[in-house]
């Protein structure tokens, strides 16, 4: 809202479009994806690669190399992670929930 309109809290109506708006394609996902384990099981694939597999190690791994302490087996470690990480996002898509 600070962003649009200069004010985290503007006034009634604009508040009143965005939580209409929010509540409208939670409503639309609810009718056409109505298991909702599913959307929860896709955004935490996401969510998990880059929160926990990827930013972490791509940060930890700069902040080494700006020192010039990046090894090849420190970062061979890092990037294994990170490959978890893809193998763990992968793996929701090949998932049959019954």
């Amino acid at each position: 809202m600070h962003f649009l309109y200069g004010s985290t809290y503007p006034s009634w109506k604009p508040v009143f479009l965005l939580n209409a708006c929010v509540l409208t394609v939670c409503i639309l996902f609810n009718i056409f994806i109505p298991k909702v384990g599913t959307i929860i099981r896709y955004c935490g694939a996401v969510s998990g690669l880059a929160f926990v597999f990827t930013l972490p190690c791509i940060t930890y791994m700069k902040a080494l190399h700006e020192k010039k302490q990046l090894t090849a087996y420190n970062a061979a470690i890092h990037i294994f992670i990170m490959i978890l990480g893809v193998c763990n996002f992968i793996s929701q898509f090949l998932m049959h929930a019954k």
